[in-house]
């Protein structure tokens, strides 16, 4: 559904969190490239609601709402004022603060605090298999086109296989799979946003995805170094795929 300004409005209006807490003013944000956001201004407050985008690879609604409460109490992520998977929308506080810029993806300092804030985030356990690396790379090869399929599939499952042997299975950790600096607000207190893609990896796989996103070499203090570059590999190979299956969902809407 494409919205504007008069079924926004009906729509914002008819949620029973905006109607309860009174909606003053709103106005279309742009969040990622896969949901509709808006930043709607109410009696309690500046809040920010996700229209959830349906049938995106790698998400599960449900399990990013348990997630995002799971985490609430450690202050990472803004704060949940509703989350309804059913209903087909997130409703989170409005952060100001500065976001990242490419710049400060390269910064040493940056780099070692935002990973420490982390540490509590990659110290939970998840056994999910339905978001864990392996089923996300097969839910993107199913949807990919035949060529491309053809053309990843074979060193998509070897590089698992690599991984496997040096141990990348054996922590599964929460992951937040789509860390760069859209998604990284503040540089004392810093919060991540958009965790729709939540999942179980080994840890290393968030300092990879930054890492490829950003076109960072390395990051400090990373770990196994074979390890870490082999995972750089997969997460540039699940991109490349990922781009290939990304725009079919792009404007479908719950």
């Amino acid at each position: 559904m494409c919205f504007n300004k008069d079924n926004a409005q009906a729509y914002l209006s008819d949620l029973p969190e905006i109607r309860a807490a009174g909606l003053r003013a709103f106005e279309s944000i742009s969040i990622g490239t896969t949901n509709q956001n808006w930043k709607v201004e109410t009696d309690e407050g500046v809040w920010v609601v996700r229209k959830n985008a349906v049938n995106v690879p790698g998400v599960d609604r449900h399990i990013e709402a348990r997630i995002l409460q799971l985490i609430e109490p450690l202050e990472i992520a803004p704060k949940l004022i509703a989350v309804n998977p059913k209903g087909g929308y997130l409703i989170t506080e409005y952060l100001q603060g500065p976001a990242w810029a490419t710049g400060d993806c390269a910064n040493p300092a940056l780099q070692k605090k935002l990973f420490e804030q982390l540490k509590p985030i990659h110290a939970i356990e998840l056994n999910e298999t339905s978001v864990s690396v392996r089923a996300r790379v097969q839910q993107y090869l199913d949807l990919a086109p035949r060529q491309v399929k053809k053309q990843h599939q074979k060193q998509l499952y070897a590089l698992l296989d690599d991984l496997e042997q040096l141990g990348f299975f054996e922590q599964q950790r929460l992951c937040h799979y789509d860390l760069n600096h859209t998604n990284i607000i503040g540089h004392n207190s810093i919060k991540i946003l958009d965790w729709e893609f939540v999942g179980s990896a080994h840890p290393i796989l968030d300092m990879a995805v930054f890492c490829v996103y950003e076109q960072v070499d390395s990051i400090k203090n990373s770990g196994n170094l074979e390890l870490f570059q082999l995972t750089k590999k997969l997460v540039d190979l699940m991109f490349e795929v990922w781009h290939q299956i990304k725009p079919k969902h792009k404007q479908q809407q719950e």
